[in-house]
């Protein structure tokens, strides 16, 4: 349905999508990009976890003491993004989702 002054149109349907690299697509993308980055402020693992976001890249960072300490931090912020993600009509696709995993710590030590 559409509005233009008083004039209302009836309901029709719309079932057509936005095609990845139309101008349209950083757009919608960004529109919900945006709240998702809003609503992840609001979980209270925001304190030790930063969601970034440049155009249609997004970094899950966080950063411990010891890699064993990261994992958790990332798999519960994983996770709120994706429920944001699915209770807004969108799909993360997983096999497109990579995880970097680093450490502060000295020394070479193999990650538990």
């Amino acid at each position: 349905m559409y509005k233009w002054d008083d004039f209302m149109s009836g309901l029709f349907a719309a079932d057509i999508g936005v095609g990845q690299g139309s101008g349209l697509s950083l757009v919608l993308s960004g529109l919900y990009i945006g709240l998702v980055l809003q609503l992840f402020t609001l979980e209270l693992i925001s304190r030790e976890v930063r969601l970034l976001s440049y155009i249609d890249d997004r970094t899950i960072l966080t950063q411990s003491t010891h890699l064993s300490q990261n994992l958790p931090k990332l798999t519960v912020a994983y996770s709120i993004i994706f429920r944001l993600l699915t209770a807004l009509g969108l799909v993360l696709e997983h096999n497109k989702s990579e995880v970097f995993h680093f450490s502060r710590s000295w020394g070479n030590h193999t990650p538990h």
